[in-house]
This record gives structure tokens, sequence and C-alpha cells, in this order.
């Protein structure tokens, strides 16, 4: 067998494993609540995922600390407060048959969410976090700091954020940004896991976009010899549909699509002309520097996309897969 066949039936050989594991595994779902409608949204929509599963919902909430000794008693108050409004979001989850619980904490909320996320699964496989996004401009989001933003860059763990218009229907409609590595093999696992069997019959589409080299003015080559574009885009067309079908041989209604052009953008504007009801992509953690200098994906479309987003970092590796690199000459 080539070393080609090889790594497109590991590929689809870990897709199936997953799907099929993910059937009886148990999750938490941490959803964070500042009693925003945001926040609140995020609760709705953990709940429909957890309707009908074993899945149990723990909301917690932060009290940001004070080193005033004086304020320690208000502080304890304001914890008692919102564990009541906790319990109070709650029974009507529970009078639907869910495993809802509550917790509020003092502390720094990324601190709070990453310390419950260590505490409840070490090994980060079996817990999902679902969070508002407020909409936040990137200027505000640097200058108040953003939980999603903390969420993104710390966490191990799948990441979803919800608007607070996000709603989930049965027909579920699905892009997935498909990059061929392990953060996308990591990404379509979580979704499998939370959304592709029981209530759901998501209509998914595997994208995966070609980035396109630019000119660089002034100059007479570009700036990167890029290699023939028509090849590698027939290439991956080969290799994305290969596992495009290998989630339909798992029961999923899975299509897919090679796109150009800037990999945000692209899948921004076509979950927008698709309507789509979540975008689903890989999440590769990076330093501060690295992100200036790379970018991220996750982060470009968490806060632009009309809908929800989920993200995950790379699935457990359970075995060596042969990679193929394009040389540049």
């Amino acid at each position: 067998m080539s070393p080609r066949k090889t790594s497109e039936s590991r590929v689809n050989q870990s897709i199936l494993d997953t799907h099929g594991a993910a059937r009886e595994i148990p999750r938490t779902i941490l959803v964070p609540i500042d009693f925003s409608r945001a926040s609140l949204a995020a609760l709705a929509y953990a709940a429909r995922i957890a309707e009908g599963t074993s899945h149990e919902i723990q909301m917690i909430h932060a009290v940001t600390p004070t080193p005033v000794e004086e304020a320690v008693t208000a502080q304890q108050l304001l914890v008692e407060a919102a564990q009541t409004r906790l319990e109070q979001l709650a029974k009507p989850l529970r009078a639907r048959g869910l495993n809802v619980t509550g917790l509020a904490k003092i502390g720094v909320a990324i601190d709070v969410l990453e310390g419950e996320v260590a505490r409840i699964d070490p090994a980060k496989s079996e817990v999902v976090v679902t969070m508002g996004d407020r909409g936040l401009s990137a200027i505000r989001r640097t200058l108040l700091g953003s939980v999603a933003d903390g969420a993104l860059r710390r966490l191990r763990c799948p990441v979803i954020v919800v608007h607070e218009n996000d709603e989930l229907s049965e027909r579920l409609r699905v892009v997935v940004g498909y990059g061929f590595e392990s953060e996308s093999l990591g990404a379509v696992g979580a979704f499998l896991a939370l959304f592709g069997h029981g209530r759901f019959s998501p209509r998914v589409e595997l994208v995966h976009v070609i980035p396109e080299y630019e000119w660089v003015e002034g100059t007479e080559v570009p700036l990167l010899r890029a290699p023939p574009i028509d090849d590698v885009e027939q290439l991956r067309a080969e290799e994305l549909h290969a596992v495009a079908e290998s989630l339909r041989n798992s029961g999923i209604d899975a299509t897919s699509t090679v796109l150009r052009g800037d990999p945000a953008r692209a899948l921004l504007q076509h979950a927008a002309d698709t309507r789509a009801d979540l975008l689903v992509a890989g999440r590769r953690p990076r330093r501060a520097f690295e992100r200036l200098i790379f970018g991220s994906v996750a982060e470009g479309v968490t806060h632009r996309a009309k809908c929800a987003v989920l993200t995950a970092c790379a699935a457990p590796v359970t075995s060596t897969r042969p990679t193929r690199a394009v040389i540049l000459t």
C-alpha cells in the first residue's frame, strides 16, 4: 500500500474509532455564567446538547477577587448571591431531566475556569466548555480582557463559543475547516462526540482552504514560490473526499469542498453563504509572539462568525502517521 493510501486509511480509521467510542462517553459541559444574555444563551445551547444523554452540565461563576481585606465579607456575600442565582437557573433544567449543578467561586474568571477543567478532567478529553461571546470589538477585548480569548489560548479541551441568537436545530448545518493536521482530527472527533449521534442529524461540509500567494510590490518574483496550485488543489480535493467518505461510512451526511484564499476569511464567508449553524475548526495553542507572526484561524473565526463555533486541539496520538510535504523548488 502506498504511503498516501496508508495515511488516508489511518485518518479514516481514527474517525470511525472516535465516532464509535464517543457514543458511550459521558461528558461534563462547563458553562461560565456571568448572567449576561450571551452566557444564558450558552447555557441554553449546552442544555440542548445534553438532552437525552448522560452529559452533566456544570455552571460556574467567578467573583473577581479584591486585595482589600475589608472586602472579604462582601465577596462572600456575592458568592452566596451568585450561588442562589445559579440554583434558580438549574431548577427548570433539572425539571427537563438534565443533570445540572452550579458553582460560584472567588477568582479571576479564566483562572477559575482553567482550574475547574483540570479538576474535573486532567486528561482534558471528556470535558467541553460552552461559553457566550458578548460581541466585544478587538480593541475592547484587548482593554477589558476576554474570557473567550483566554479559553481559546489556555484550555486544551474543546470550546464552543455561542452568540446570543445561536440555536441548535435537529437538522444541523455544519462547516468544518479541515487542514489535514492533528488539530483538525481533534476538532472532528469533538464534533462527532457531541453531535454525531442521537437527536441530531447534521449535514457536514468539510472545507479545506488553500492559501493563495501574493506578489510583493516592487519585486519581480513572489515572496514565496508556490507549487502548481491546480495540482495542489486536485490532491487536496481527493484527500478531503476520502475523509468525507469515512464520515459517510459512520452515518454522517458529509460532503467536501476545496477553496482558495485566506483561511479565516474564506471559512467565514462560506459559513455565511451556506447559512451554517455551526463552524468547526482545529485549534493550535500558540504563544503571544507566535500568534502575532502566524495568526490564529480559530481566534479569527470565533469572534467574527455569525454562528456558533466549536474549536478543539489535537486528538490523542495513538500511532505514528506518515506525512508528506510539498517541496518548493
